[in-house]
């Protein structure tokens, strides 16, 4: 099967779903604000992982932020950047990217895309060139 990129699009409005439904479950879990932040941050890494995809997980970790500080801070979705708000947004771009780096896997030996084919254009001047010669 190959390893195909997943169009960013998709990503983000995963990230955005994911983003509602972890808020909406960290809701329901925990009863207080800690418990529901840490939750967050979880769901943005765990998000992260999956997706592979370092302009995909630093959306997810804004969209996240934005619901955490208007549902989960404040009430009735009001958003305010005080200190403690940019901390929050610095943990969940944190959480973001920590998702990405530990998602990374390094190349096995003899692993079938260890050798990966030239690019197409690569491939026809390689071709060119032999030709002329």
């Amino acid at each position: 099967m190959k390893n195909r990129a997943k169009p960013i699009e998709f990503v983000i409005a995963g990230g955005f779903v994911t983003s509602v439904a972890g808020c909406a479950a960290a809701v329901m879990m925990f009863s207080d604000l800690p418990g529901r932040l840490a939750a967050m941050v979880i769901v943005v890494g765990v998000y992260a992982m999956s997706v592979r995809s370092v302009v995909g997980a630093l959306a997810t970790a804004v969209m996240a932020w934005l619901f955490a500080t208007g549902f989960l801070v404040n009430a009735e979705g009001m958003l305010t950047f005080s200190r403690a708000d940019l901390l929050r947004l610095g943990l969940f771009l944190g959480a973001g990217l920590a998702g990405c780096l530990l998602s990374v896997r390094p190349a096995r030996a003899g692993h079938p895309m260890r050798h990966r084919p030239a690019p197409v254009l690569a491939r026809h001047l390689h071709a060119l060139r032999g030709a002329r010669r």
